[in-house]
């Protein structure tokens, strides 16, 4: 097998450089490139790549340019009616919208939704380059109105340093795309865009000679200058989070760096919360399991998103995935080590029949959630995306399917409200707006 100049080769396989890596037969998987937010498992999950975010909502990987023969035989069953998706710079300024990303297959694509009835208004393309791959889900910027995605450069070998990251912006409306150098932060990041303190939250991997993790960096990131702050710094030791490195979300008053998983990643066992306190140069970190679920069969929970709390313990609004008959999603509100309850009930809406992400975003206030689901419908020519509001004050749920129906191989990657957007639904919630 040859491959190109931007693959590496994988035994049998070609593996993107930048998006992918081989993992070696393992068990029941063979030779295979797992995107690089994954470890190699030998869990029975699909595709052998485990994700240290299991509280992420995402379906496991398939690569986009390779659909299934499932997939094709059941898209060319059939047919469903298309109104011409709208192209170009957003013009319709008199609704309320949702702003989206999509990966269609080679380009990353901006939608702007009519939030009141879900009707796409306008797309435009993106100047990011996912290498034709999925991409973890890019983060929202309410006060700029904007999208954020950092990434690392495995284009090439690592400086003396490590590798150089980059803090990537998206204007949904326009399509224009920047990405700027982080000076002095270097080597595979995760991130959190926090609303309370203005800042990008990157965790950067401490790896050793192999490149294997051995501990992290914490930084704040301020999104005009690029102004790169280390918080604490934290080397993995028997007692630590084995994934402390991959930061899931950042506590509200920027001092607390959370995990959301299992902590066996390897062996997808053992659900918790990865816990690192921030407050010194050297950080600490700690494991918990107390993570209780709502009444009811649920599964583990399948996002983070941290929560105002008056008690003083970690508190998080999270999706988690009801058993049943009844399959969807529920928007659970828990504290660690405390109680947890069901704040809303997101109709039949789940993941990708399969491969990407739910995407979601919680406004500043912490007034309304909102997310883009799939919703099955059966055979593949009938799927849908759908858009949830939450009031977060009253489990109220607003929801529309994205219509024109998009392609059968998009795969969401970014939601985001603008603040008269979230004013436009604590009206209609009947809320008091600023």
């Amino acid at each position: 097998m040859c491959c190109t100049g931007d693959e590496s080769c994988c035994v049998g396989e070609c593996c993107i450089t930048q998006t992918t890596f081989c993992c070696k037969a393992t068990g029941d998987h063979p030779d295979r490139c797992c995107p690089r937010w994954t470890i190699c498992c030998s869990a029975e999950v699909e595709d052998g790549c485990c994700s240290p975010y299991t509280g992420e909502a995402w379906k496991p990987w398939m690569g986009l340019n390779e659909p299934s023969q499932e997939y094709l035989d059941a898209v060319n069953a059939g047919s469903r009616s298309r109104r011409p998706i709208p192209t170009g710079p957003v013009e319709d300024n008199a609704n309320p919208v949702v702003f989206a990303l999509f990966v269609e297959t080679d380009k990353i694509k901006a939608l702007t939704i009519n939030a009141a009835n879900g009707s796409i208004i306008s797309t435009v393309p993106c100047g990011f380059d996912n290498h034709g791959e999925m991409t973890r889900i890019f983060n929202w910027d309410q006060k700029r109105e904007v999208f954020y995605y950092v990434e690392a450069n495995f284009t090439a070998p690592p400086m003396p340093q490590g590798r150089q990251v980059t803090l990537w912006t998206i204007d949904p409306r326009t399509g224009k795309t920047s990405g700027r150098a982080l000076g002095g932060v270097y080597n595979m990041p995760s991130y959190f865009w926090s609303c309370t303190q203005d800042r990008m939250f990157v965790t950067t991997q401490i790896v050793d000679s192999q490149e294997q993790p051995i501990g992290a960096r914490f930084w704040a990131v301020d999104p005009d200058s690029g102004a790169s702050k280390l918080l604490s710094t934290l080397y993995l030791n028997a007692s630590s989070d084995s994934y402390a490195q991959w930061t899931h979300a950042i506590s509200l008053d920027g001092t607390t760096a959370y995990r959301l998983g299992f902590k066996n990643v390897d062996t997808q066992t053992d659900p918790g919360l990865s816990v690192t306190n921030l407050k010194a140069p050297t950080a600490v970190n700690t494991w918990s399991s107390d993570v209780r679920l709502p009444t009811g069969n649920h599964d583990f929970y399948s996002s983070c998103n941290p929560a105002f709390n008056t008690s003083g313990n970690p508190a998080f609004y999270s999706l988690a995935s009801r058993q049943g008959i009844q399959e969807g999603y529920d928007l659970v509100r828990w504290e660690l080590g405390g109680d947890a309850e069901v704040v809303a009930t997101l109709g039949q809406d789940t993941l990708p029949r399969y491969f990407g992400w739910v995407a979601e975003t919680l406004s500043c206030d912490q007034s309304v959630y909102a997310a883009l689901a799939y919703k099955d419908g059966l055979l593949p020519i009938l799927d849908q995306w759908v858009f949830s509001v939450v009031d977060l004050k009253t489990g109220m749920v607003t929801s529309n399917p994205v219509e024109p129906l998009l392609g059968e191989t998009d795969s969401i990657t970014g939601i985001g409200l603008p603040e008269a957007t979230v004013n436009y639904f604590k009206r209609k919630f009947g809320r008091e707006t600023n």
